[in-house]
């Protein structure tokens, strides 16, 4: 499941039961002092389902991405994955929930590969840590290589 936008987007995985709602927004609101960016939102993504938001410039597509990957907080309403409040929760305990924001802009890594791209994205999901990388030791190994069979089995998706 993807929400995109001409700038950004924000996956989700797609494992379980398709049909079941696994993001949502409930009268999502944030407000900055007079200004309201994001005005009672609400809407449910299925499992297995595209959804698309679209709008003209400044119509918080942006603010309602920052405020499901924690970047900022809501002010009313709620969000939700898989039917569990994460309006509260810092970004990294997002992440580890498997939402993550991503950009469109590719220059970010200009110098690596597709595959090195994909690889670095999912380092996050990595447990064996610096030490045991630098230093190639068995479970570096062996996580390396099924994150590079992951990025390559994502990059044949797409």
């Amino acid at each position: 499941m993807s929400i995109t936008t001409d700038v950004d987007h924000i996956s989700v995985p797609l494992a379980g039961h398709a049909g079941e709602v696994v993001l949502a927004a409930k009268e999502a609101t944030r407000r900055f002092g007079g200004l309201v960016a994001v005005n009672a939102v609400s809407f449910e993504v299925k499992r297995g389902e595209i959804f698309g938001l679209i709008g003209p410039n400044g119509a918080g597509k942006t603010t309602l991405f920052n405020l499901f990957t924690g970047m900022q907080t809501v002010s009313d309403g709620s969000l939700l994955h898989e039917n569990s409040e994460i309006a509260n929760l810092k970004p990294y305990e997002i992440a580890e929930r498997g939402i993550a924001r991503t950009f469109q802009n590719i220059r970010l890594f200009g110098g690596l590969s597709a595959l090195e791209n994909v690889k670095t994205a999912s380092h996050l999901h990595t447990s064996s840590g610096v030490f045991s990388g630098v230093f190639g030791l068995r479970k570096s190994k062996r996580e390396e290589l099924k994150v590079e069979q992951s990025a390559m089995a994502l990059l044949e998706l797409v």
